[in-house]
This record gives structure tokens, C-alpha cells and sequence, in this order.
């Protein structure tokens, strides 16, 4: 579904070592980095073994971080966070082993979201967009720092293929605003292609796999216009990356969404499973046998994962 749903669960960043930085360092086994959200107006990034085992906290800060994205090194993670939950947000960059995040954007009037890497590790590709008008759109910027480029006009949830393709959710025009495509474009945004299975109506929230083969994406099988949360029953598939073969890999009730990240072997996905607004856990699924396990299971809302290349 949409970012704004995100953006009302509110990061702070900033330049200096946080409380307990250092905390990633010898957590090599820690592979999947999430969100925890344990009140109304703060969440901090958290890793966690793929068995669930451990939770170990990344950042302490006020505000709110959220939507980490692992470098193709492993060594860093990106992040969307500002320091009230209406935004703005920026990005920045977090090295886990040392507790050290730096700002990369410094965007007063806009809400900055959904970073990804392109494949050197040299580049972060995300979404943004007007936080008074939601107009939004995809654009690149050096993670040292720079001038940002537009990519793509109106969009959300990029992601890089390891060829550099570019993947994103794009709206269409005239229709109601859940109503989303699934978009495969040169690494510049031109060329873009629709690869939406014809069966689908709407659908999101697309990633790559580790070889570029396969796409994983989120549709609802219920009523994704409902005003009840839970009713739109979102859940994850995958399909081939030209759009075929569309397989459905959640059958759970609530929502099974925001962005599945892969394992870097392709055999499983990490997600975000939740029914009502404010509690939700990480999961993943096995993609041969379709069993899900719960990594997380408390009275918070862990939401966001992402699995470490």
C-alpha cells in the first residue's frame, strides 16, 4: 500500500555515535535489520537472527528510523528518519558496526522514503515526495552526499536489480489511489514496462531477487478500498521478472506486505505480517515449502524487514 501509512508511524539521525553504538559489530550472524515501533511517536532499527533468536537494538534515537536498506557490502544501512512523525525525512546512512549514521539528504519541505543501492554500493535510490501534497516521485543521489536526480516522474517503492534495473510501483492515472503497477525501467527510468500479471487489478511493494530472475511483490485479495485495515488482506507472490508465473507464497489473515525482502540464497522471503494498525511481526516464508515462521511475537510493532546480501 501506500507510504503514507508509513510516514504516520513517523527517525531522527544525525552524525555522532548513538547510545550503544558499536552494537553491530561482531553480529555478522544478524542478518535481518527491521523497524520497532513501541509507542506512538518513536521506533529504532533492530537486527535479528533469520531464526528470530536475539534481537539486538541498532539505534536509540528520538524520533523515528525506519525502512532500512543493506549496502550490497553488508557493512552499512540506509534509512528514512526526521525528527517529528509528520516530516519531513531524510535520508541517511548508518555503519552498524561502528553506531555511526551521517545525513545524506537535507530536504526542508520533503518526505524522503524507501532507499535502496544500486549494485557498486556508490548510489541510493529512493522515493520522494511533497509532504503537503504526497506528489511524489523516484530520484538517485551519491551516498556521500550531492546533487539528487529525478528518475522516474510519479512512483514509490524503488529497488535495484543486480543489473542495475530499476523496479518501482507506479500509480495510474485517474484510477483510486491504491491502484498501483508493477514497472521495470532502464537504471535512468526510460524504457519502462509494465510486468503486472494480467490478473491483477493493483500491485506493489516489488523486489528483485538476488540473481534478478524473480520478482516479489504485494497484491490485496480483498477489498484494498476498504476503510478496515485489515480488510484489505494483502498478500506476498512472486513471479517471473518478465511477469509470469504469478504464485501466491502468504495465505494468512491481515496484511502480509512492505516490501519482502529476499535471503540471499533466493529460498526465502522476510515481511511484514500485521492485521491492525500498530501490531504487526516479521516473518518469513519458505518459498519450496510455504511455511511461515515468525521471527518476532510481542505487543509492538515490528514491521519492515530487510534480510542483509
Amino acid at each position: 500500500m501506500g507510504l503514507g501509512l508509513l510516514v504516520a508511524c513517523g527517525g531522527g539521525g544525525g552524525s555522532e555515535p548513538r547510545p550503544g553504538a558499536g552494537a553491530g559489530a561482531g553480529l555478522a550472524d544478524h542478518e535481518i535489520v527491521f523497524t520497532r515501533q513501541d509507542g506512538a511517536d518513536g521506533a529504532d532499527l533492530w537486527l535479528v537472527r533469520p531464526d528470530g533468536s536475539d534481537p539486538v537494538r541498532l539505534t536509540d534515537d528520538p524520533g523515528v528510523e525506519l525502512m532500512a536498506a543493506w549496502s550490497p557490502d553488508g557493512d552499512q544501512v540506509a534509512y528514512a528518519g526526521g525528527e517529528s512523525p509528520d516530516g519531513p525525512f531524510d535520508l541517511f546512512v548508518l555503519d552498524v558496526r561502528s553506531g555511526t549514521a551521517r545525513q545524506v539528504t537535507r530536504t526542508p519541505d520533503r518526505c524522503e522514503s524507501a532507499p535502496t543501492w544500486t549494485p557498486d554500493g556508490g548510489d541510493l535510490v529512493y522515493a520522494s515526495r511533497d509532504c503537503a501534497t504526497q506528489a511524489d516521485g523516484i530520484f538517485t543521489i551519491p551516498v556521500g552526499g550531492g546533487q539528487e536526480r529525478r528518475l522516474v516522474a510519479a512512483g514509490s517503492w524503488p529497488d535495484v536489480g543486480p543489473d542495475g534495473r530499476l523496479l518501482y510501483s507506479a500509480p495510474v492515472s485517474g484510477d483510486p489511489w491504491w491502484v498501483q503497477r508493477v514497472v521495470v525501467s532502464e537504471p535512468d527510468g526510460s524504457d519502462p514496462v509494465d510486468v503486472t500479471p494480467q490478473r491483477f487489478e493493483s500491485a506493489s511493494e516489488a523486489t528483485w531477487s538476488p540473481d534478478g530472475g524473480r520478482i516479489a511483490f504485494v497484491a490485496a485479495a480483498g477489498d484494498p478500498g476498504a476503510e478496515d485495515v485489515e480488510s484489505w488482506n494483502e498478500e506476498v507472490y512472486v513471479m517471473d521478472a518478465d511477469g509470469g508465473d504469478p504464485r501466491r507464497v502468504t495465505t494468512a489473515p491481515g496484511n502480509d506486505h512492505w516490501p519482502p525482502s529476499w535471503s540471499p540464497d533466493g529460498q526465502h522471503l522476510v515481511f511484514s505480517a500485521d492485521g491492525v494498525p500498530a501490531s504487526g511481526e516479521v516473518a518469513t516464508v519458505d518459498l519450496e515449502t510455504l511455511v511461515v515462521t515468525a521471527l518476532t511475537d510481542n505487543d509492538v510493532h515490528d514491521l519492515l524487514p530487510a534480510w542483509r546480501p
